[in-house]
């Protein structure tokens, strides 16, 4: 008989084997009062033979599954689409809206979009290239030292960022029309040192003169490992290759933090002018290249939507 069971801090800990070791720390987190990141866990006869962890941002109403495992041998049994379901029961209890699964392909990979398709999830789609390395092999890699940043522009740490600052980029004001993915506030752990914004300071209209028109968000994985999981900048910045400076300088920051030895970078497939510099530039100096699919499910209404047609019906 299985055992299905939330975990929190006490428990935790036995199923660390079951997720990716950058997302291990995060079962040393778990809050019933601080829902960021929430588990559910399987075991058979007290030995733990299942885990999916997420990542829920409360404030978007948007939970990401982080990883999803049955360990071998209890597979294809309705463990793993027990716990999706156990899990969005718990998301939907805390207001979340949706949920998004990011994951890579493998052998397994047609179990789990046959799981997901019978749960009304969406058909996975290309989303992005994981591209993962290690201190010692990024730090040799010359395109380091060939970028000066522009005096033009100045870049500022991502904390020093102002509450006016942060409302325009929310509202996505003064052109700063990013993806959902590459907004800066999806994380509660952004990486103080290495995450950072670039001003224009030269402007030629008073209007943009010292706007915040991009930044490089860097995620604290684990204690040892980051995540360059959010690269943007305005479109009119991006011919004179802003944005690698701007990757550049997260890099060259990152490495003088010799705790940190691991790091990954999150391309987007629709982002063609990283991808081409991830292919001519950056690939010699990775361990490995890895595809990620996205599917995802709208499990309920936004509060606003149901209000609408409640004032709809009232007409």
């Amino acid at each position: 008989m299985y055992d299905y069971l939330v975990l929190d801090r006490l428990n935790a800990p036995a199923y660390k084997h079951l997720t990716y070791h950058w997302f291990q720390d995060r079962l040393n987190l778990l809050s019933t009062q601080y829902l960021t990141t929430m588990a559910i866990g399987v075991a058979l006869q007290g030995r733990p033979v299942g885990l999916v962890l997420v990542e829920y941002l409360k404030d978007r109403h948007q939970a990401n599954i982080l990883s999803l495992v049955v360990a071998p041998g209890h597979r294809q049994r309705g463990i793993g689409t027990a716990l999706l379901i156990q899990i969005e029961e718990k998301l939907t209890a805390s207001g979340c809206q949706q949920i998004d699964f990011i994951y890579n392909l493998n052998l397994t990979t047609p179990i789990l979009e046959r799981m997901l398709d019978r749960q009304n999830w969406t058909p996975g789609a290309a989303h992005s290239l994981q591209c993962s390395t290690n201190l010692e092999t990024i730090e040799q890699a010359p395109f380091l030292n060939r970028y000066t940043f522009p005096q033009k522009f100045t870049i500022f740490p991502w904390s020093e960022l102002t509450d006016l600052e942060r409302s325009k980029i929310e509202h996505r004001e003064n052109g700063l029309n990013y993806p959902d993915e590459l907004c800066p506030f999806r994380s509660g752990r952004i990486e103080a040192q290495s995450s950072i914004g670039v001003r224009d300071s030269l402007s030629e209209t008073l209007r943009e003169r010292d706007e915040v028109i991009g930044w490089s968000i860097v995620e604290q994985l684990s204690p040892n490992c980051v995540s360059y999981s959010s690269l943007f900048v305005k479109p009119e910045y991006r011919s004179i290759g802003l944005g690698l400076h701007l990757l550049v300088a997260s890099i060259n920051r990152q490495i003088v933090d010799r705790s940190v030895t691991a790091g990954l970078f999150i391309v987007l497939q629709e982002n063609t002018a990283m991808t081409k510099f991830m292919t001519r530039h950056l690939a010699p100096y990775l361990t490995a290249i890895n595809t990620y699919w996205k599917s995802s499910k709208l499990i309920q209404l936004p509060v606003s939507s149901d209000r609408d047609l409640a004032l709809s019906r009232s007409l």
